[in-house]
């Protein structure tokens, strides 16, 4: 849309926008009332009526969509269907939540996945360093293929290593390192 120059030298575009985002603040039978508001205190600038047709459409009113169907010869009847909103006012509206001194937003759960991801990446990596050093004892003679190898294992075709461990034959081997 092209805003953000806006955004960032007008004041009255700032406020402006800060206003769309308080509508989440409103209580949800209020929110109809308060983005006509909003929409009557828009600046003149141009793409912010597309940035309040897209929040409308979007999270406020939903979008009308023709239906057109065919009756009889050349005919065509029009009928317009109401879409609901994409995020219904339930999902992000935190009237309640403020009142009640309750979470706004997801954070909580967003900080669970970043930690658990960190961790598996953390895991996969160790792992494979391990598997690296397994297969250098293995190629250097510090280990032998007796002392590690499972009857489960499968075996490289090419060196005789198991499948499970990042020998020198990667091609036959998916490798953790971009993880």
């Amino acid at each position: 849309m092209g805003l953000t120059q806006e955004y960032r030298n007008r004041e009255d575009v700032k406020h402006f926008c800060g206003m769309l985002d308080g509508l989440a603040f409103l209580p949800p039978d209020d929110v109809d009332e308060g983005m006509s508001y909003v929409s009557a205190k828009m600046p003149d600038v141009p793409g912010l009526e597309a940035l309040v047709d897209y929040f409308s459409a979007t999270y406020v009113y939903g979008v009308a969509r023709p239906v057109r169907r065919p009756h009889g010869g050349q005919q065509l009847i029009l009928r317009v269907r109401q879409l609901p909103p994409l995020f219904p006012r339930q999902m992000w509206n935190v009237h309640e939540a403020t009142l009640k001194n309750e979470e706004r937003t997801n954070n909580v759960c967003e900080g669970w996945n970043h930690a658990f991801a960190w961790s598996v990446k953390r895991a996969v990596r160790d792992h494979q360093r391990r598997l690296q050093q397994l297969c250098a004892d293995l190629r250097d003679g510090r280990k032998t293929a007796a002392t590690v190898v499972r009857p489960s294992h499968k075996y490289c075709q090419c060196c005789g290593i198991a499948f499970d461990c990042m020998c020198d034959c990667s091609e036959h081997l998916p490798l953790a390192r971009d993880i």
